[in-house]
């Protein structure tokens, strides 16, 4: 029997994400690509579509 990998549902915090090993798209090429072009940028998105987690994850960054 196979088993699948947990999705951090409910979780904002990337460290914990990390931690616990869930299932992640990691983006973070992309992110340190942002950062440097970006330094400071609006994030403007729908809710729960995964803002505070971004910014988490620019905090461990």
């Amino acid at each position: 029997m196979t088993t699948l990998t947990r999705l951090p549902i409910g979780l904002s915090s990337w460290a914990q994400i990390r931690r616990e090993q869930l299932f992640f798209c990691d983006k973070t090429e992309q992110l340190s690509q942002l950062v440097q072009h970006f330094p400071r940028a609006f994030l403007a998105a729908p809710r729960r579509s995964g803002k505070t987690l971004l910014c988490s994850q620019l905090t461990e960054l």
